[in-house]
């Protein structure tokens, strides 16, 4: 996966993609009516009608086509690769049947084309039998194009049934939903967001993808990172995709190896897997700091992470308005770069507080994330289990939770073997 990979096409992409779609669906289903049923008036008039919306299709498909060649297209879905390669050959017959139906409707007129009686277009051939030529290819192509849209509809209904997401990557992202997948549910109160999401099961169980993500939670709440690994591993053997639902198989792939003690295995899957996206889009904005704080802390030898990136991610992300759960990430990724300036900054804007509210919650934890950074240990283990017991009202799932836990551990482990260094230096 690149690092210009996206999981959405773009604006224009949509608008195009939509005004041919619709026109090419009118032009359809009217033409087949028009031909079976329609009386010789509306006959005549849905014949009006067709010519003039098909013609104007015909410039705003040629872009269409250019803009594909050009432009930058989404990443691969979690489907299989010979589905992959369906996909392609039945886009290109769609477009392909699509330009020679425009082609062909053109070359059968035997006047010249009006469009809405506001443009007249001379009709390129003159010669009546190869304009009753070209009808009979029209009809043809005609056919066969509706069969296609047929087709291509029922392997996108396929796909969202099997939880595969495909047709939001020609949809327009809903503002309230931008922060993350868990939102919903870092936003209800906070016994809510724990009963509702205790296990994160919740964030995606539809579908294929859905079971096995369903599965991947059962195997950690259950401790059997094995069978986990084994499960989600055979899942993902011959599949590639991208968003955030992919990338989340990774972050539990990567947890999986992380408890097998596979530290490089779960390093690479990171870096292949995770932080091209994370870079550059918003798809790993939680997945990504939760599981290179994991590697942190597991780590074996003194390794350099790729904080960066995800710092600067989350310094955009924290400039609009963001969830709990997601703020909470955001100061993991700063924590981790040791942008102490910019959570500093963050603790300003939040009221001075001392009770269980989320806004106090994460005021707390930022105060902890920065003590752990700067490698002020004590302090860092006695704040963090001050707030352990209020985490879930921020949302996620028992699995992130567990990062504060090993967070906490691994603070008073530093603590006892930075006390005994203390004592023979002062001995000294």
């Amino acid at each position: 996966m690149s690092s210009a990979t996206t999981d959405r096409y773009s604006h224009t992409a949509r608008v195009l993609h939509w005004l041919s779609a619709a026109v090419i669906l009118w032009a359809t289903v009217t033409g087949l009516y028009a031909a079976v049923w329609a009386g010789p008036e509306l006959k005549a008039l849905i014949s009006f009608l067709n010519v003039s919306v098909t013609t104007l299709l015909i410039p705003v498909f040629a872009l269409r086509i250019g803009y594909r060649l050009v432009s930058r297209q989404p990443g691969p879905l979690a489907v299989t690769l010979s589905e992959q390669h369906a996909a392609r050959v039945g886009h290109f017959l769609l477009y392909a049947l699509t330009t020679l139906v425009l082609a062909t409707g053109v070359a059968m007129m035997e006047h010249d084309i009006q469009v809405f009686d506001w443009l007249s277009i001379a009709r390129p051939v003159t010669d009546p039998d190869v304009n009753r030529c070209f009808a009979v290819v029209h009809r043809a192509t005609s056919g066969l194009l509706g069969l296609m849209v047929l087709l291509h509809v029922a392997a996108v209904i396929r796909h969202q049934r099997r939880g595969v997401r495909v047709l939001r990557r020609m949809l327009w992202r809903c503002p309230r939903r931008s922060g993350s997948r868990r939102s919903a549910a870092a936003q209800s109160s906070p016994g809510e967001a724990s009963f509702r999401d205790a296990s994160g099961r919740a964030v995606f169980a539809h579908g294929s993808i859905g079971t096995v993500h369903v599965l991947a939670h059962m195997m950690l709440d259950q401790g059997r990172p094995a069978d986990g690994h084994r499960l989600l591993g055979a899942w993902l053997e011959g599949r590639s995709g991208s968003g955030s639902e992919w990338i989340h198989l990774h972050f539990h792939m990567a947890v999986f190896e992380l408890a097998l003690r596979d530290w490089d295995a779960a390093h690479a899957r990171f870096m292949k897997h995770i932080l091209p996206s994370a870079a550059t889009t918003e798809d790993a904005l939680t997945d990504a700091p939760a599981l290179l704080w994991r590697l942190q802390l597991a780590s074996p030898r003194p390794v350099a992470l790729p904080w960066q990136p995800l710092r600067r991610t989350a310094l955009k992300r924290m400039q609009r308005a963001c969830d709990a759960f997601v703020q909470l990430h955001n100061l993991l990724a700063l924590a981790g770069a040791g942008d102490f300036e910019s959570i500093d900054r963050w603790l300003q804007t939040q009221p001075l507080c001392d009770d269980a509210s989320r806004e106090c919650v994460l005021r707390k934890t930022a105060i902890a994330l920065k003590a752990f950074a700067a490698r002020t240990y004590r302090n860092a283990a006695e704040a963090l289990e001050s707030v352990l017991p209020h985490l879930p009202g921020l949302g996620g799932s028992l699995a992130q939770h567990r990062l504060f836990t090993e967070m906490v551990q691994s603070s008073w482990r530093l603590v006892r073997q930075v006390a005994p260094a203390q004592v023979e230096s002062h001995a000294a």
